[in-house]
């Protein structure tokens, strides 16, 4: 029974299958009179789009049309055409040689009148800021023709996504907005006191009834940032004092972005007067923390002792406001004197007792050695000895030190150094030390 139910059913399927065949054989799958036109299916009024039929033989027997709202741009006969869109609409392309047809519809959708704002921008290209009192033109661009705009002005009550919770920043004067060509508008924003970036609103912005008359309720777009504070940079150096040949980063942080005074200029420069310089001057150099840059600096063989001075001249933020102060510009110092070591070692019972004091700030150093073994003539065979024993302790200028030392008995030598924060080194001392 199972068996001639299956057998129905497929025989059931096979008379479905040669129905639909012979429905598809009342409609031709493939008519070789019809065209494919290619281009958009969507555009904007005001626009001009390219149509083609592609590479087709005896192109110049088409001709085209247009019915609704575009026209044929040039020619209307070819393998392409160009056609302006005018207004919202359904659009109906035809190509044909008499023969062999092709048809297209292209939707002429509304566009809303959305618009941006373009700020002039400084020397090196970063956006312009103003102080109070300063002018500047602010460009506005819109999406599409609008046919009226209920208010336009500084926004003084809406919290935006450019000031999201928080009090609009109102300070300064919008002027009045002009045209400028097609679609392009332009109106004069004047700074004032504070700091902080205005923005403009646009209320109920509505297109025209070509491009569909979409309204926008309320548009923001910010203006000119107002910036009336002076900048001011602080210097810090990889190692506070240094000596002949030692190179030193030195890092100049603003506290807001900077540029050149001479818009000539693409480059930061500062100035070393001080300790053995003639007035040097070296190049900033930018880092990718705009506000943050470094050089290099290496003390001369004619470097004397004493601090360096770090100036900067000609620069200024964005605004125009001329660098207010530099801090730290003398924390350099220039040290190329070695400092002088003292130090004593006497049996404490079951230790030594060592003391080591030096002429300047830094490290005191301590090797104990038996007797009899060679002393060291300089810091690197110092340095590198392989004593008993030995330390280093971080040191003040002129006061002593004492550490205490586990010692075995026996005879021994106690050699001292010292290298100040400059990296200079004293000369060796040394102390015989009889421990019972």
């Amino acid at each position: 029974m199972k068996n001639k139910i299956t057998f129905l059913l497929l025989l059931f399927v096979t008379v479905l299958g040669f129905t639909a065949c012979d429905d598809d054989d009342n409609e031709p799958f493939f008519d070789p009179t019809r065209l494919a036109i290619g281009g958009p299916d969507e555009v904007a009024p005001g626009t001009n789009r390219n149509y083609t039929i592609g590479n087709i033989t005896s192109p110049e027997t088409y001709t085209w049309s247009v019915e609704g709202p575009a026209q044929i741009v040039g020619s209307n006969t070819g393998a392409t055409i160009t056609v302006a869109f005018q207004s919202v609409g359904e659009a109906v392309i035809t190509a044909t040689n008499g023969t062999e047809t092709g048809r297209l519809t292209v939707e002429v959708a509304n566009v809303a009148p959305a618009v941006t704002a373009t700020l002039d921008t400084t020397a090196m290209g970063q956006q312009k800021a103003l102080r109070n009192g300063e002018s500047d033109t602010v460009f506005f661009e819109f999406d599409a023709p609008f046919r009226d705009i209920e208010s336009f002005g500084i926004n003084t009550e809406d919290s935006t996504a450019f000031n999201q919770g928080t009090e609009p920043f109102t300070s300064g004067t919008l002027g009045e907005l002009s045209q400028l060509d097609n679609g392009r508008y332009y109106a004069i924003y004047t700074a004032g006191p504070g700091n902080g970036t205005p923005e403009a609103k646009f209320a109920n912005i509505i297109a025209t009834s070509e491009y569909g008359s979409d309204t926008v309720e309320t548009a923001y777009v910010q203006l000119y940032r107002v910036d009336n504070i002076a900048p001011v940079v602080d210097f810090t150096y990889s190692q506070p004092t240094a000596n002949e040949g030692t190179v030193v980063t030195v890092t100049a942080t603003f506290s807001e972005a900077v540029m050149p005074a001479d818009p000539a200029d693409t480059l930061l420069f500062v100035t070393l007067s001080g300790a053995g310089t003639s007035a040097e001057r070296d190049t900033l150099m930018a880092t990718d923390n705009p506000l943050v840059y470094t050089f290099e600096y290496e003390v001369s063989e004619t470097a004397t002792n004493g601090p360096v001075q770090i100036g900067i001249e000609g620069v200024v933020d964005f605004a125009g406001n001329e660098l207010a102060g530099v801090n730290n510009a003398s924390d350099l110092v220039i040290d190329n004197t070695n400092p002088t070591v003292t130090g004593t070692a006497t049996d404490a019972g079951n230790s030594a007792s060592i003391a080591i004091s030096s002429t300047e700030a830094g490290t005191g150093m301590y090797l104990i050695m038996r007797a009899g073994a060679d002393a060291p003539t300089d810091a690197d065979e110092f340095m590198a000895a392989q004593g008993v024993a030995s330390r280093s302790v971080e040191l003040t200028a002129g006061t002593s030190k004492t550490v205490t030392q586990a010692l075995a008995a026996g005879n021994y030598v106690v050699y001292f150094m010292a290298m100040d924060a400059a990296g200079n080194y004293s000369g060796i001392e040394s102390n015989n030390l009889i421990m019972n």
